[in-house]
């Protein structure tokens, strides 16, 4: 059995390990580029939540505002025809 066709093919298992490693290396900077893609979209979600707790505290705090202008409005009238009498 001569060697020649040995190396002969061990090259080519070479080549084929070298591809295989290429191969893989392109997957994994294809997930890297997903995983930032990912964190992106996680800190533009972020943003998002801040700026919705704040509209809900301004909703809260003008209902608020609201509520109260209204009892006052209620009272107020009640309590001028208490004094008057």
């Amino acid at each position: 059995m001569s060697a020649a066709p040995l190396d002969s093919r061990l090259a080519h298992l070479e080549g084929a390990l070298d591809q295989i490693r290429d191969r893989l290396n392109s997957i994994d900077m294809r997930f890297e580029a997903v995983d930032r893609r990912f964190e992106t979209v996680d800190r533009h979600f972020e943003g998002v939540e801040r700026k919705l707790d704040d509209l809900g505290r301004r909703v809260d705090r003008q209902f608020f505002w609201l509520m109260g202008i209204m009892i006052i409005s209620i009272i107020l009238p009640l309590v001028g025809r208490l004094i008057v009498r």
